[in-house]
């Protein structure tokens, strides 16, 4: 029985190796007299989140998942709650990174690295902010923060991150971050309730990057 259970920890070792970028809290960082941070995301956000997107829904609604429910009756606080749930599991395998990013200690966004291969030393990026904070530094910062923890912490290699064709803001948002374009990936994915062509963006470890000599200057916090 002894021999079954080391194997079974030592498969379980090697298909889920211990992952040192998980809980933790990144940050803060100061931009323009405001203090941003990264944190695990967590069910008692709901509120804000419903609020956030409700309020925002023009603007937001063009680039989320196709579904054919109304607005209102997909944006809940039971679906925040479960979208935390079911994103602590491969949060504790080091599959996912969910932070929900702060600014002075306030709900404003979210951002994910998602698709964590450590093996092949690479993930995939994706980011949401409140309207008050767009166009205002707090992404710049925060994406910088967390490809500090990408690269220097976790040591991945490449991380990419697919924006549709026609986000604009993103676009220019990851550009401003040090991401670069390498090609379009056609129908990637089904958002606004249509197949939507999507520029691949990515940046890799030696390439320079906003925020995240900033970052390197704090230690995240267990």
């Amino acid at each position: 029985m002894g021999t079954l259970r080391w194997l079974a920890g030592a498969v379980r070792r090697r298909l889920f190796p211990e992952h040192p970028g998980w809980p933790v809290v990144l940050g803060p960082v100061r931009d323009n007299g405001r203090q941003v941070a990264l944190r695990p995301v967590a069910p008692d956000d709901a509120a804000a989140w419903v609020q956030a997107l409700l309020t925002d829904q023009d603007a937001v609604r063009p680039w989320w998942p196709s579904d054919p429910r109304p607005w209102h009756e997909r944006i809940t606080e039971r679906a925040w709650r479960e979208q935390c749930e079911s994103s602590l599991r491969p949060a504790r395998r080091g599959q996912a990174l969910p932070f929900a990013v702060t600014v002075d200690g306030a709900f404003a966004g979210q951002l994910t690295l998602d698709r964590v291969d450590r093996a092949q030393g690479c993930a995939e990026i994706g980011m949401w902010l409140c309207a008050a904070h767009r166009g205002a530094g707090v992404a710049t910062a925060a994406v910088g923060m967390l490809l500090h923890h990408a690269f220097d912490v976790l040591g991945l290699q490449r991380v990419v991150a697919p924006i549709a064709v026609g986000n604009t803001a993103a676009a220019a948002g990851a550009a401003r971050v040090g991401f670069r374009q390498e090609g379009v990936m056609r129908d990637y994915l089904h958002v606004g309730g249509r197949w939507t062509d999507h520029v691949l963006w990515a940046v890799v470890r030696s390439d320079p990057i906003a925020g995240r000599e900033v970052a390197r200057q704090r230690t995240p916090v267990s």
